[in-house]
């Protein structure tokens, strides 16, 4: 080994050791259950607070790599009838100022949507509602998931979908001793960057002598919730988990009268930060974490909102009278700091809040929005304090490790002319172009064509098998005058030895297919349910 090379080993080494005191501030406990203050301050993963209103801090330069809003809702077996946007941070989607304004992706969980034995052929209203909305903002719907009257839906921004994995849904029914779904929970895992996000929607059993029930109910939904990927085979075991719902819990050693008189109090003096200190020190969600029978592998932020339960309906009033007032809607959450040995992931809750000008149930919503570290984000993050530390020079960190698996893309060519009852041709190609890649190609992948403002990839029109293999090893020359004449002169299917080495796949879309004259997209999905990627939007003409 020469003395150049030596010299070059230790100074990465070197460069190595800095970088890792740069990205460790201290040792986090995963299972540390602390409470943090969350109406107006920013929530980091060592238990932090700052100032919302701080804007100069390295990690707020740089655009978190997920934003995760979430929603619970009880919504007592009511239709929609009120203006969502405000539930989600939207002020207004025809005045939204910024895309940055947007998660990336949004979480919605309901518990108590009306359930009748002969809709389970046509979609829920709600979830149309919420389609439509997101529809707007060119959203898609990763996957819903419904138990009777418990329904999660996942949105993602439409430029996310090729980057979310290995999406699996589960439930659990918890009511009448497992035979019914009234009560229970249901989870979607998914990986994105090179993490996995499991979400949970739950309705625990009600009433408040049902405590040790509601226990049972959690336990029940952790041991029998498992995950086809060997990976992440239960909800633990994912990197981040965010648990959400109607888990029903009371409070303890206080009157109905006690309890309203506290909440009176507290919305008189709305600055006042530990307001509602006494109802939450009895409230039994805290208690049993405390005592490690249920939640205990969670953490929450400080409650700074007035008991969600119980309302009269279309009123700001407590019936306080009948059920005492509880924080019965909450949102949870944990993460495992250390479950990878190359970087640290870190969450950040912004707020956690509940929004009582929705009258139209008797429970009050109740939102939260997280910003997660991942593990593409880490390595983004690493090579730029590299490049800094390298005298100002822009230059990789070479020892900071890349993923073992790289992430598969698929692009399309431009694509123009289409007309119906003619067969169309679509190329596409895709990254990485080893042969690794090509090889992991599946027979039961699928093309399908779909509308341009799809909401879900169960909406697709029509599909082709996809293409294993190459037709070209160069992009496709379009003759100008027909756009399914191919100019092949420069390659063949037979030049995998070419330098080139950009392997170009076609699928033809037969004459009696294309049948309607509209704007569309195509879209790769994997024989598992990934999608690989999305075309621009092109129109079939007449």
């Amino acid at each position: 080994m020469s003395l150049n090379t030596i010299n070059r080993f230790s100074q990465y080494l070197s460069l190595l050791l800095q970088l890792l005191l740069i990205l460790t501030k201290c040792v986090t406990n995963s299972n540390n259950n602390c409470l943090q203050n969350s109406n107006n301050l920013l929530v980091d993963s060592d238990c932090h607070q700052s100032d919302g209103k701080q804007t100069n801090s390295s990690y707020n330069q740089m655009k978190p790599d997920l934003s995760v809003h979430v929603l619970t809702w009880n919504v007592k077996s009511g239709q929609c009838k009120c203006d969502l946007s405000q539930l989600l941070d939207i002020s207004s989607l025809t005045n939204q100022s910024s895309d940055e304004q947007l998660a990336d992706i949004y979480a919605i969980g309901l518990q108590e949507v009306a359930f009748k034995f002969g809709n389970i052929f046509f979609t829920e209203p709600w979830i149309e509602t919420f389609d439509k909305l997101f529809k707007q903002l060119d959203y898609v719907r990763v996957k819903q998931i419904r138990l009777v009257g418990i329904v999660l839906m996942v949105y993602t921004k439409r430029s996310y979908l090729p980057r979310i994995k290995s999406v699996d849904v589960q439930f659990t029914r918890t009511g009448l001793g497992g035979l019914w779904g009234n009560k229970g929970g249901v989870s979607v895992s998914l990986n994105f960057g090179g993490v996995s996000l499991c979400l949970v929607n739950s309705h625990l059993a009600p009433h408040y002598e049902n405590l040790d029930q509601r226990v049972a109910d959690y336990n029940t939904i952790i041991d029998g919730q498992n995950f086809y990927n060997t990976k992440k085979p239960n909800i633990l075991s994912h990197d981040y988990v965010i648990w959400i719902g109607d888990l029903n819990f009371r409070i303890d050693n206080l009157s109905g009268d006690e309890i309203h008189d506290i909440i009176m109090y507290a919305n008189k003096h709305p600055d006042n930060d530990l307001r509602f200190e006494k109802l939450l020190a009895n409230d039994q969600l805290n208690r049993v974490r405390r005592e490690g029978r249920a939640f205990s592998e969670f953490n929450e932020s400080n409650i700074s909102f007035a008991p969600t339960y119980k309302f009269f309906v279309n009123t700001d009033d407590y019936e306080y009278k009948a059920r005492k007032p509880a924080f019965t809607d909450r949102v949870l959450y944990r993460y495992t700091s250390n479950a990878y040995e190359d970087f640290e992931l870190k969450l950040r809750q912004l707020y956690y809040k509940s929004h009582p000008q929705y009258k139209q149930s008797d429970h009050k919503p109740v939102s939260a929005l997280f910003h997660l570290t991942t593990k593409a984000s880490a390595h983004k993050i690493s090579k730029r304090y590299a490049s800094l530390a390298l005298s100002g020079e822009e230059q990789a960190l070479d020892g900071v490790p890349e993923d073992k698996e790289e992430e598969i893309f698929v692009t399309f060519h431009t694509i123009s002319n289409w007309k119906i009852n003619n067969e169309s041709i679509a190329w596409y190609t895709i990254s990485p172009n080893d042969e690794k890649t090509i090889a992991s190609l599946s027979q039961w992948d699928w093309i399908g064509l779909f509308k341009a403002d799809f909401i879900s990839i169960e909406d697709y029109l029509l599909f082709v098998w996809a293409n294993t293999e190459p037709n070209r090893w160069s992009a496709p020359n379009f003759n100008q005058t027909n756009v399914q004449q191919l100019d092949n002169s420069e390659d063949s299917t037979d030049t995998i030895a070419s330098t080139r080495r950009q392997p170009w796949f076609s699928v033809q879309y037969p004459d009696n297919s294309l049948l309607i004259a509209d704007k569309f997209r195509l879209v790769y999905v994997t024989q598992s349910g990934d999608v690989l990627g999305i075309s621009d939007p092109f129109d079939i003409i007449d």
